[in-house]
């Protein structure tokens, strides 16, 4: 379709460094990128929209929206609403949350965007917590089938109940967290819901950086950075004095 869609930016670390500039940009431009047609900052939380500016002043970026647009502190920033729409070509977007009459926390206002073509669904949760999966669940506005979910809130036990895992039945999971993080994500409890339903489970804390590449009317093909650059991957272990 050449269009590119960019699902939040990571965080702000420091003054001299943030992952919109340092690692989105780059990776963007080397797959040939040269515009976001647009970026989906999904709430105002610093893991998630710390590297927005950075990403902004590094690459062409034509719309912004987020779950949280007055929150931003960006200009044209356009709001998330449950209901919105649109196309590219065959692919077609829309927002299932949040739901600007409800007040919620920033985590539940959280952009919700289910992307589908032909028989193939991705959903993107954003940090939502249950309160918000079980709304959506007795909304009936969840995909059933999930081809590919990336978890919601990192795979925290505030999240992924298993009402909404049984809504979704992912095929394919994937939990954005850090390697030896202070939370622990994903949860031990998450990880055990979703092999329940028989889901096969990625994380970037054990993995990298991970492209799930779609050919048309082909199998889903995954590649991880630990594969693909195994040797810069290496556990540190100090020996007892």
């Amino acid at each position: 379709n050449d269009r590119t869609l960019v699902y939040d930016t990571g965080a702000k670390f420091s003054e001299r460094f943030n992952a919109g500039e340092g690692i989105v940009a780059p990776y963007l431009r080397s797959r040939g990128i040269a515009v976001v047609d647009l970026l989906v900052v999904s709430h105002n939380d610093a893991d998630h929209a710390g590297g927005a500016r950075g990403l902004l002043s590094s690459i062409p970026v034509e719309r912004v929206m987020s779950g949280q647009a007055a929150d931003l502190a960006l200009e044209g920033v356009q709001p998330c609403r449950r209901g919105v729409a649109w196309q590219w070509q065959d692919v077609r977007f829309e927002i299932l949350a949040p739901e600007h009459s409800i007040a919620v926390s920033d985590n539940d206002a959280s952009c919700v965007i289910a992307v589908s073509q032909a028989d193939r669904t991705i959903l993107l949760t954003g940090d939502i917590t249950g309160k918000v999966e079980r709304q959506l669940v007795r909304a009936g506005l969840l995909p059933p089938d999930v081809d590919l979910l990336v978890a919601p809130h990192h795979g925290s036990n505030s999240s992924s109940t298993a009402e909404f895992i049984s809504a979704v039945t992912p095929k394919h999971v994937v939990y954005s967290a850090g390697y030896n993080h202070h939370f622990g994500h994903p949860h031990a409890k998450v990880v055990a819901r979703y092999r329940e339903v028989g889901a096969e489970q990625w994380s970037t804390a054990d993995a990298g950086a991970i492209v799930f590449d779609w050919p048309t009317d082909e199998k889903l093909r995954v590649e991880t950075a630990r594969q693909g650059r195994s040797r810069y991957w290496r556990d540190a272990f100090l020996a007892p004095p």
